[in-house]
């Protein structure tokens, strides 16, 4: 008898080696694997010959958890997999605020937002004495990114 699981990833969709990897481990372990991701539109992803994609609301609008829950329940999806900075946050939040059956897999909604925030996981970084690149006026090359993200 072959397990049935149903993998949801939430912004996949350039992530095309990883979900690969997935349908490969699967068919080793003789599992009936049914990939889903989140993405803006329905419209043509990298992946889209590897999951089904389902549009979705923006991972930061009130409306993602009502969706995340129904998508959750439609299509029993038993792993929730965040693939973008955003997608953890509100994975996060989802996790420690509404009750599910899947498996959600991310860290507590603080640490996912104080990792989502550069300036804050700086000082995080600092507190548990892990390095990190020097931030001086002198030293280069410097590395620009947005605050979040």
């Amino acid at each position: 008898m072959q397990d049935k699981v149903n993998i949801l990833f939430l912004g996949a969709a350039k992530r095309t080696s990883l979900l690969e990897r997935f349908v490969s481990s699967a068919k080793k372990l003789n599992i009936d694997l049914s990939i889903y991701s989140c993405e803006k539109d329905e419209s043509f992803c990298a992946i889209s010959h590897l999951a089904k994609i389902l549009s979705g609301p923006k991972f930061t609008s009130p409306e993602f958890q009502t969706w995340l829950k129904n998508t959750i329940e439609q299509h029993n999806i038993n792993i929730v997999i965040p693939n973008m900075d955003s997608a953890t946050v509100a994975l996060a939040r989802f996790k420690e605020t509404v009750k599910t059956s899947a498996q959600c897999v991310v860290s507590s909604f603080e640490l996912c937002e104080i990792m989502n925030d550069k300036v804050l996981s700086e000082k995080f970084f600092h507190e548990h004495n892990l390095p990190t690149f020097e931030n001086s006026e002198n030293f280069y090359p410097k590395i620009i990114k947005d605050r979040f993200g």
